[in-house]
């Protein structure tokens, strides 16, 4: 699955991923000199489907899942996903039970917009 982005069609992306192949484009984004591409890096680097902090893949198989410069915005996806939502879903219930244990929740309802 590939990550939509905003107003950008297939064309787009397929112009931008042919620029993170190359060097040059790299360095100047990085505003250093590397010498390889994201593409090369990340082939190099053995970068898997996994999450960088604590190591927890983010898909079936994502430990042993090649992480491609074609499939970063999935991977990006399933990393916000992690930390955002499913990776805190039970800390978030946690801190709702806290507060219900003062007072309801439901008294918060005020403080929407």
């Amino acid at each position: 699955a590939q990550a939509a982005c905003a107003g950008v069609g297939p064309e787009g992306r397929l112009a931008v991923l042919g620029q993170v192949r190359e060097r040059e484009f790299m360095g100047s984004l990085l505003n250093r000199s590397y010498q390889c591409s994201l593409g090369e890096f990340l082939s190099a680097s053995d970068a898997k489907f996994v999450d960088h902090l604590s190591g927890a893949p983010l898909c079936e198989g994502g430990a042993a899942r090649a992480l491609t410069v074609e499939e970063l915005g999935e991977y990006m996806a399933l990393t916000a996903s992690l930390w955002f939502d499913t990776g805190i879903r039970r800390q978030m219930m946690a801190f709702r039970a806290g507060i219900d244990d003062v007072f309801p929740s439901s008294g918060l309802e005020i403080l929407k917009p």
